[in-house]
């Protein structure tokens, strides 16, 4: 809903508004729930390889739950559409973008600065492999219009 009502500000039409924000709010929800199946999949294995025997009982506390609210948080949708209109997109253009591809209204909107420490044990080619690069929407977004199309 928020989706909706954040095209809806931008201009978009209703019934494109709507159907946008369902689309974003369906993958969201197909992302969760592989989330859940995954880590379900993940401590059923390990009671298997650990052989207690015992699988673990499915949650059935709902996806409130695997949508906590620092989750919840990660997901900056008002950031990602103010980064794409400082980029001269329109209210159509995020919604046409957010139709075709969803995951980007879920992308990281600006670039951080990581506070991670790699540890100093000989492991650190490993460490540094294991630290998961991502990149924003900020950045594609520059490396699209200002480095291949030379446009801001």
């Amino acid at each position: 809903q928020r989706v909706t009502l954040k095209l809806l500000s931008l201009g978009v039409e209703n019934d494109t508004a709507a159907k946008t924000g369902r689309i974003v709010q369906n993958y969201a929800l197909a992302r969760v729930t592989r989330r859940r199946i995954r880590k379900f999949l993940q401590e059923r294995d390990a009671a298997w390889e650990s052989g207690s025997g015992t699988v673990p009982l499915v949650d059935r506390s709902g996806i409130k739950e695997s949508i906590s609210a620092l989750a919840a948080g990660k997901f900056d949708i008002d950031g990602v559409i103010l980064v794409m209109t400082e980029y001269g997109l329109t209210g159509a253009d995020v919604a046409a973008i957010f139709s075709h591809t969803p995951s980007i209204a879920m992308m990281q909107a600006r670039s951080t600065v990581e506070d991670s420490v790699i540890g100093t044990d000989g492991d650190d080619a490993a460490a540094a492999a294991a630290v998961r690069t991502t990149v924003s929407l900020e950045q594609t977004l520059e490396r699209a219009f200002v480095n291949l199309l030379g446009e801001r």
